[in-house]
């Protein structure tokens, strides 16, 4: 509202200007023939044009839909010596994820899926594909700070720890269903101002890809090449770094995007070397790679 009517105001101003310009432009050319009383305009400086300027770009700047404004102070809360030095916060988190799960030996031509020994080949050749899911998380965030009468004053960068649980899914075309479930516990910069970033070190379990790999032998004496997919449960860990800015916004209270990147290293549950003995190879999607957008609630 304020935004219109200061619009509104320049609007107004311009239009006496102009219409001053072509009155006088008007009596020079007929002065000698008609005397026409001069309307009265209030002259605007650009020193005023300038102060209005300018506050028209702080209003506009405060009709924007901030997420995320600076938060220096919080009231302190709690009975304990460490409720009361501390700002602990809640976040529920989900994301839309795309990623790759490859074998570690294979790792340059990012193998993530195949159905057949052509697939495989392909996937030697470079080329890759991706799988997509989703992301679901929650957090619990304490930002030390210093106690100032009934406030608590947050520490200057917004320095802080966190711990929590993540929670991924993904369909593989050849695969089927794998997932994580890890607990996380992390450090972050930025808690409170406009530009944030932290890490997490994951450690939890869940279903990983992989194939057996071997060779049959038919009536007619001809071997071909099988591979058989399959997925396993077995224990993992990892690492996530996630970035939030004020350029990434939804016009949601208390909410803002973030965008994370994280790797996951599954533990082969089987003997490879004993499966090698029979004949079979295993080729165990060992590494995954994940990247989305998160969006983030906090309470």
């Amino acid at each position: 509202m304020k935004k219109i009517v200061l619009l509104a105001l320049m609007a107004v101003c311009a239009n006496g200007m102009f219409a001053q310009t072509e009155d006088g432009e008007a009596n020079e050319t007929a002065n000698e023939t008609v005397n026409k009383p001069k309307a009265k305009f209030s002259e605007m400086s650009k020193e005023d044009m300038a102060k209005l300027w300018k506050a028209f770009q702080s209003y506009a700047m405060e009709s924007q839909n901030d997420t995320t404004p600076d938060l220096s102070e919080v009231p302190v809360y709690g009975r304990t010596k460490f409720m009361r030095r501390n700002y602990i916060s809640q976040r529920l988190e989900i994301s839309i994820i795309g990623g790759t799960d490859n074998d570690l030996e294979d790792s340059d031509g990012l193998k993530s899926s195949y159905k057949t020994s052509d697939d495989v080949d392909d996937a030697k050749d470079g080329k890759s594909y991706f799988n997509y899911g989703l992301n679901i998380g929650y957090s619990v965030v304490i930002v030390p700070g210093k106690v100032n009468g009934d406030m608590l004053k947050l520490n200057r960068f917004g320095l802080g720890y966190s711990f929590g649980l993540v929670a991924s899914f993904d369909r593989q075309e050849h695969y089927g269903t794998t997932c994580d479930v890890l607990a996380k516990i992390g450090a972050e910069a930025g808690n409170g101002h406009k530009l944030g970033i932290g890490v997490d070190f994951l450690v939890g379990g869940g279903k990983t890809a992989g194939e057996y790999e071997f060779d049959v032998e038919d009536d007619k004496g001809n071997v071909e090449n099988e591979v058989l997919p399959y997925t396993s449960w077995c224990f993992k860990y990892g690492a996530q770094l996630w970035v939030r800015s004020k350029l990434l916004s939804v016009s949601l209270k208390d909410t803002d995007v973030r965008l994370f990147a994280r790797y996951v290293y599954s533990v082969n549950p089987e003997d490879e070397d004993a499966l090698a003995k029979s004949g079979i190879a295993c080729n165990w999607m060992e590494e995954s790679w994940s990247f989305g957008l998160t969006f983030c609630y906090t309470f």
